[in-house]
């Protein structure tokens, strides 16, 4: 199974420092800036909110790197619940994580979570395979 690519989004609303978030996510993945690709854009919500897109990727041999790195960083229990709901976060080749962009910020460490103030990842995948995925979820300590 070959990873082609890693992306992440991430909304920063106006009352958020957006500098701090983008800090965060660079410094969390300070090994791999060299073949990052990001782009952030100033859009308006629904109530005329000012909001900026935040979007980091990374292609080829880098995304598997970044891949590993990511999962390697999650904690034990977050890789067992990501195991057990993988069937959840997958639609056709492409593996869906949310992480909790708070904790991100406050920690510098990723964390799974279900909520809406979250880091999107989407790794896309050639040849998936469930097994191969789940074993690189807990394979990699």
């Amino acid at each position: 199974m070959k990873v082609n690519s890693i992306s992440l989004t991430v909304f920063a609303h106006e009352t958020e420092d957006e500098g701090k978030i983008d800090s965060a996510v660079r410094s969390f993945f300070s090994s791999f800036l060299t073949d990052l690709d990001s782009s952030f854009q100033k859009v308006y919500g629904h109530f005329d909110d000012k909001l900026v897109i935040m979007k980091y990727s990374w292609e080829g041999k880098s995304a598997k790197q970044v891949l590993r790195y990511l999962l390697t960083s999650l904690s034990p229990s977050d890789r067992l619940i990501l195991k057990g709901s993988i069937h959840d976060h997958v639609d056709g080749s492409k593996l869906h994580i949310r992480l909790d962009k708070q904790a991100m910020i406050a920690n510098g460490r990723p964390k799974l979570t279900q909520g809406d103030d979250v880091i999107k990842v989407i790794i896309s995948f050639s040849n998936f395979n469930f097994g191969e995925l789940e074993e690189l979820i807990v394979g990699t300590d």
